[in-house]
């Protein structure tokens, strides 16, 4: 399933000496999406052949396989295409539902219904809260799955001991990050994974 929009006619007013005031309709040139106005990056992600599924919330993970010609990030609108060379789906990413150490889960939006993706770490922009979270926690997140294999023979994903992810952090903002958390629900199964001992 692709993503579509609808394009949408735009009117202007024009003066003409002869007849007053006259509507002139001009058809767009470039798709109607408000929330993707000012920058629309589409590109095409390689995935794994097929995705990880639970029956019971029926959702669809797809896991990255190959990195992406650019840094994934909220917005950016992508296409999946599998190891066999078939695209799969298409869609906008949304938020971050679920940080590991070195796995971040986003939703997609604008194709089927409960799908997301499954991205390593280092191959996604993530926002202040996420970073936060990642780097506070990091020895209490999730060290499964394991890294991507292009990062498993390199000596810093080795140690447990050690965050090999460097974010930019700005101390002041520490507190009111931290409350922010507690009031967070799209991050409700990262934390609920730390509250029952699932970090290691």
């Amino acid at each position: 399933m692709y993503l579509t929009f609808n394009s949408q006619k735009s009117v202007e007013r024009t003066a003409s000496p002869a007849s007053g005031e006259q509507r002139r309709t001009k058809r767009r040139n470039t798709p109607y999406a408000p929330h993707l106005a000012n920058a629309c990056n589409t590109y095409e992600v390689q995935v794994e052949e097929r995705p990880e599924t639970t029956e019971s919330e029926g959702e669809h993970v797809w896991i990255v396989d190959q990195q992406p010609p650019h840094s994934l990030a909220r917005g950016h609108v992508i296409t999946l295409r599998s190891t066999s060379t078939e695209i799969v789906g298409s869609g906008r990413i949304s938020t971050v539902t679920l940080i590991t150490r070195h796995w971040i889960t986003v939703r997609l939006t604008g194709g089927h219904a409960n799908t997301y993706l499954r991205t390593p770490t280092s191959w996604i922009k993530l926002g202040k809260l996420d970073r936060f979270v990642h780097t506070e926690l990091y020895e209490s997140l999730p060290g499964s799955p394991e890294p991507h294999h292009s990062f498993s023979n390199r000596p810093t994903f080795a140690d447990d001991q050690t965050n090999p992810y460097q974010f930019e952090q700005d101390p002041r903002d520490a507190d009111e990050l931290r409350e922010k958390l507690r009031g967070t629900k799209r991050l409700k199964q990262t934390l609920d994974g730390l509250k029952h001992g699932k970090g290691k």
